[in-house]
């Protein structure tokens, strides 16, 4: 492990060795440009390196300004990192990008240096966690989850797959009938479902925002309730692609130690549970749907990012969709360029879902779904019609939703 990914490196929070390995990467990546179309970092990156003047051989040093300029426009969907040439393991000197934009912005932190906007939406995302979402949810998902009748599914799981949820404050809060119905195909399919106590968010707004020490302190709280339930036989089930990249990245890195490795090996994205448990001859019911018609999912960035592809797409197509799987960035985050999001929008909205956009142009019986709920509510408002999370459009199509 080098001072780019290791936290517990002694030259990790080290502005120096920063800038340093951030030259270094921008010289690798100078003279590769595989990623000049992933996201607005790029042309920003090589747009300086060449303002010497074309056919000039010699990389310029950034700035430390420039440096800040090129970290400012990363929005952390971590696909630079996919497929990338000089990535990590390939060669002696590989580059890891994801990991520097997120160490510069830990290190912006720790010298109070963050931008304004970077600052404004870390702490939207803080305070929507811990005190807006509360306030606007009626039910939590864990008060449904514990006033079910014993508190552990229906009597005819017994002796039965038994899992742990770590339902993410989108479930928790926001959106707790996306629980019920993730608990209703599970046990649908022969799977029991338990709930930790004591689970918090899993991090992501702290180590968005830089804020190490914040970040560590719930992760190590999760990592503890979490690796209980690994050692009393239970796999761990994730329903949002981001939380779920946390817990499998970030909690080795910035917590460490066997607890940390063990969840992160047991922790599960939701639809690439169900695939693997029905399998062929597994001996689960199915989950088919009769007449189940034609689906747009759009394939979150943070699966991607860590290789995953698309396992919703993958499930609905063995419930017997009709699958066309579309990428692109809709985040709402105001880093993106609005090119990407407007890409991504026109996939939904123009020849593919038919029309000019909005329910009423789309071709009759398709749906579009998608894991990322910020994601999802950029499609839906810029005209792409109802945007609907995989799992709830398999509850009711199989007549097992909780609303």
């Amino acid at each position: 492990m080098t001072s780019v990914s290791d936290p517990f490196h002694p030259r990790y929070l080290d502005e120096g060795d920063l800038r340093a390995e951030v030259a270094r990467s921008a010289s690798v990546c100078g003279q590769c440009r595989a990623c000049v179309s992933r996201c607005d970092v790029f042309p920003r990156l090589f747009e300086l390196l060449d303002r010497s003047g074309p056919g000039i051989v010699a990389v310029p040093a950034l700035t430390p300004a420039e440096q800040d300029h090129v970290v400012n426009a990363c929005f952390d969907c971590g696909l630079c990192a996919v497929g990338c040439p000089e990535g990590p393991g390939l060669r002696p000197d590989s580059v890891q990008i994801p990991q520097l934009m997120a160490r510069a912005r830990q290190i912006r932190v720790r010298n109070s240096s963050l931008p304004a906007t970077d600052r404004v939406v870390s702490g939207v995302r803080r305070i929507s966690n811990a005190i807006l979402a509360p306030l606007t949810t009626r039910t939590r998902f864990s008060t449904w989850f514990r006033k079910r009748p014993d508190g552990s599914g229906p009597d005819g799981l017994d002796g039965c797959p038994t899992v742990a949820l770590f339902p993410t404050c989108h479930v928790e809060h926001q959106d707790p009938s996306l629980g019920r119905d993730l608990v209703a195909i599970y046990e649908h399919v022969g799977v029991r479902c338990t709930l930790p106590e004591g689970l918090q968010c899993c991090g992501a707004p702290q180590l968005d925002a830089g804020d190490i020490d914040g970040f560590v302190t719930l992760a190590r709280r999760n990592v503890r309730r979490l690796a209980e339930s690994v050692r009393s036989g239970r796999e761990i089930i994730v329903p949002q692609p981001n939380c779920l990249s946390v817990i499998c990245t970030s909690y080795p890195a910035f917590v460490g130690g066997a607890d940390a490795d063990l969840v992160a090996e047991h922790a599960h994205d939701a639809s690439a549970y169900l695939v693997d448990v029905l399998e062929p001859g597994s001996g689960f019911h199915s989950l088919r749907v009769p007449d189940a018609g034609h689906v747009l999912v759009h394939a979150p960035c943070r699966a991607r990012s860590m290789g995953a592809g698309s396992p919703s797409a993958e499930l609905l197509g063995r419930s017997g969709f009709e699958v066309e799987v579309v990428t692109g960035c809709a985040s709402p985050d105001p880093r993106v360029p609005a090119g990407a999001v407007d890409r991504t929008i026109a996939a939904f909205t123009s020849g593919r879902s038919g029309g000019s956009g909005g329910a009423e142009g789309s071709q009759v019986g398709v749906q579009i779904v998608g894991d990322c709920p910020s994601a999802a509510g950029t499609l839906a408002k810029a005209g792409a019609g109802p945007v609907e999370h995989p799992l709830r459009l398999l509850a009711r199509r199989l007549g097992l939703t909780a609303d």
